[in-house]
């Protein structure tokens, strides 16, 4: 059975995000799980395909997800913080308990959304909310490394400060989660 947008479990995955603290306004029209979009496209429907992988039942997806997002359909590592896939790779990675590669991070699903709902980065003297997948990495690492954005998000602006409000947990290590990061959005 094919999933329709009237179908409740499509629309649960459909308003996992507004349940987050809402998403920002991006054009996300020319898109695809694999295909290079924009930091903002990326951030917004990777967080909805990671939740459609873990909402909806494999019989009910509209699209196909290789291993739950384990396994990437592309090697596309110059752009893939630009990529849907690989930032639900990236969120499937924080929160499983496994250890594959540089992945050591074991979060709970609580702590990664509650991160993602109250992020905040401050850009030229301006606090605002976060709309793209280097604002959310920096809200969970709990600070901005200048000279790693310049490398790895270089053609947007270097946030001065970040901020959330999200008790972090007991093993809240930044560092097991900026290599979670990297292995995922450009395959350190």
């Amino acid at each position: 059975m094919r999933a329709t947008a009237s179908d409740p479990a499509t629309r649960r995955a459909r308003s996992f995000p507004s349940s987050l603290g809402g998403l920002f306004h991006v054009d996300c029209i020319d898109h695809a799980v694999w295909f290079t979009s924009s930091y903002g496209c990326a951030l917004s429907e990777g967080l909805a395909d990671y939740g459609a992988s873990v909402a909806v039942p494999d019989e009910n997806r509209i699209f196909i997800v290789v291993n739950d997002f384990d396994t990437a359909m592309t090697s596309a590592a110059d752009e893939s913080p630009k990529i849907e896939g690989y930032v639900a790779m990236m969120i499937h990675d924080l929160l499983d308990s496994g250890s594959d590669g540089n992945d050591d991070s074991d979060y709970s699903g609580s702590y990664v959304f509650q991160v993602f709902k109250t992020c905040d980065v401050k850009v030229n003297g301006v606090w605002r909310d976060r709309d793209d997948v280097s604002d959310f990495i920096w809200c969970l690492e709990e600070r901005v490394v200048s000279s790693v954005h310049e490398e790895h998000f270089d053609d947007i602006t270097t946030p001065s400060d970040q901020r959330e409000y999200a008790t972090e947990p007991s093993n809240h290590d930044a560092d097991d989660i900026r290599a979670t990061w990297l292995q995922n959005l450009v395959g350190a």
